[in-house]
């Protein structure tokens, strides 16, 4: 989805690992198409805890929520393994959607899966215990994330996460 707008029309860029891509303090200037890598948005918490949102895999944009609306939000995005993304400046992409209806339609469709990854995430939460929390997160990463084992007698689930 929208490879092509953004190989024409994108500056590549490179990140290491822990490069803050899009700062919480700052309103984003450009729409990012994840290359390669992964890139995680969190937010900090009051008492000073990071909590993650989401995590974005090569072939998404994000931020999402600010390049199809006016919402800034308040996360940031950072680079959790090395990242090549194309970013182009948002009046460009938002152009482009506005010229070409299959896109815009395409556009929807990836807003409604991010957005189920969230219902996911809350259907997750509401099981009584921690076990059933657990079980319900795994089998979402491996849904988003996951890859069968070579063997076949598993689910690989290919982001670096540590908790």
């Amino acid at each position: 989805m929208f490879q092509d707008f953004f190989e024409k029309n994108g500056l590549i860029c490179d990140y290491r690992e822990g490069d803050v891509l899009v700062d919480c303090g700052m309103v984003p200037t450009h729409v990012f198409l994840l290359v390669s890598g992964y890139v995680k948005a969190s937010v900090m918490t009051p008492r000073g805890n990071e909590h993650v949102l989401i995590f974005y895999k090569p072939g998404e944009i994000f931020p999402a929520r600010w390049a199809f609306t006016q919402i800034k939000g308040n996360a940031f995005y950072t680079a959790i393994t090395p990242v090549l993304v194309r970013k182009v400046p948002k009046p460009i992409f938002t152009e482009y959607l506005l010229n070409n209806p299959q896109e815009l339609l395409q556009a929807v469709e990836y807003t409604t899966r991010i957005m189920d990854v969230f219902v996911n995430r809350v259907n997750d939460m509401a099981h009584l215990t921690a076990y059933l929390k657990v079980i319900g997160r795994l089998l979402s990463l491996a849904d988003r994330f996951g890859k069968v084992d070579v063997k076949g007698k598993g689910i690989l689930i290919e982001i670096p996460i540590t908790r």
